[in-house]
């Protein structure tokens, strides 16, 4: 997108993300589920540490309360990614989002 966009669409996104229901199934108005395992939800808390560490700017996400029964983390979006990071190029690190401008 434009580079003039990018904060309004940040804030919409990141707006979006932090609103997301998490839930199991049995969850009424749930949104998004718990992620596979503890091992899954380490490694993605490590990629997001990683991403964090190269210069990324985190939006939104891994605030606010979790269900107590699961594997469960709030959204994340990033801006600012450097392009030599690896989470610059699309990979699928479960829960997080990377939005970019030129």
């Amino acid at each position: 997108m434009h580079r003039s966009l990018v904060p309004q669409v940040e804030q919409a996104l990141a707006a979006a993300a932090a609103s997301v229901k998490l839930g199991g199934p049995d969850v009424e108005g749930a949104q998004m589920g718990a992620l596979i395992s503890a091992r899954h939800r380490e490694r993605v808390q490590a990629s997001i540490g990683t991403a964090l560490a190269e210069g990324a700017r985190r939006l939104c996400g891994d605030e606010g309360d979790t269900p107590a029964n699961g594997f469960f983390m709030r959204p994340t979006v990033f801006t600012d990614v450097p392009l030599d990071s690896v989470h610059h190029w699309p990979v699928n690190i479960g829960t997080a989002a990377r939005l970019s401008g030129i």
